[in-house]
């Protein structure tokens, strides 16, 4: 992807905004696993890896401990999802309550942006917190 480098700025720029972050680039390991990288789901992929990263880094610089596990591990597109066995099956709303659990602790318990990461409203995460007995986090850094 030839446009890679001005395509991780326009999205770095993005998500600082979004998050409020000061994320000013990405560390030399790190880029070289975004090279190398296959990006089956095209710019869509890569916009996901860098808002991924943004959240999850707590330096300047994004490492690669700051990208999805599968690029670190040298998979160079995104596994499928593969059952080992029945129980590991889990239901949609299982699966939801997860995903609502550790967005909230990748945003370290922000409601506000865990629902924009989301896409729904903040009513909406609220109610499926309560439906899911999730409590808000003490790290809570939302705005009241």
């Amino acid at each position: 992807m030839d446009a890679l480098p001005a395509l991780v700025s326009h999205f770095l720029a993005r998500f600082n905004q979004e998050y409020k972050k000061t994320v000013r680039g990405v560390d030399p390991v790190a880029a070289r696993y975004l090279q190398e990288y296959a990006y089956p789901g095209n710019v869509r992929e890569l916009e996901s890896i860098i808002a991924h990263a943004v959240i999850m880094t707590e330096g300047e610089f994004i490492g690669s401990v700051d990208l999805p596990e599968y690029m670190r591990r040298g998979i160079t597109t995104r596994p499928a999802l593969v059952y080992q066995r029945e129980e590991a099956i889990l239901s949609l709303r299982e699966m939801e309550e997860q995903h609502i659990r550790r967005t909230l602790e990748a945003l370290k318990g922000n409601q506000s942006q865990a629902a924009k990461r989301l896409g729904i409203s903040r009513s909406t995460l609220w109610r499926k917190m309560n439906e899911y007995q999730i409590e808000p986090s003490s790290e809570d850094v939302d705005d009241k």
